[in-house]
């Protein structure tokens, strides 16, 4: 599955990625190049891995709370998820597509099964971190 988040707020990614041990969201911006690239490259990756992927513009407006929690700073910006935990955060930082790609399978294939999401914590502190909505 590759979309754009419905909803760009820590609920909706929560909503969105929480179901799933393995997924991948990514901030774009539409004049990004890079984006374009690594979006093209990610949903072949998601396709044959079966992971679920995720769109996130970062020129809406409504993402800007989302993107400080996460703090990206550039595009693209992948994040590696696990029940809506990220577990690692990428860019490409001039990786040709194919390197990008073998870096994201390579890191998704050493995740663990399961790791606890935050709305399956007790006594979170609440801060999100490591987690955001979308």
């Amino acid at each position: 599955m590759s979309e754009k988040l419905e909803e760009c707020s820590v609920e909706g990614f929560h909503k969105a990625f929480e179901p799933h041990d393995k997924a991948i969201a990514v901030y774009t911006q539409p004049s990004c190049p890079h984006c374009k690239a690594a979006m093209d490259m990610l949903k072949v990756v998601a396709e044959k891995e079966n992971i679920v992927l995720g769109e996130i513009d970062l020129t809406d407006e409504k993402c800007d709370k989302l993107a400080d929690e996460h703090q990206v700073e550039v595009t693209p910006t992948i994040l590696l998820l696990n029940r809506g935990v990220v577990l690692e955060k990428l860019t490409f930082d001039g990786l040709s597509p194919n390197e990008a790609a073998a870096q994201v399978v390579d890191k998704l294939s050493k995740f663990p099964q399961k790791v606890s999401a935050p709305s399956e914590e007790k006594g979170s502190d609440g801060d999100g971190t490591g987690s955001a909505n979308v």
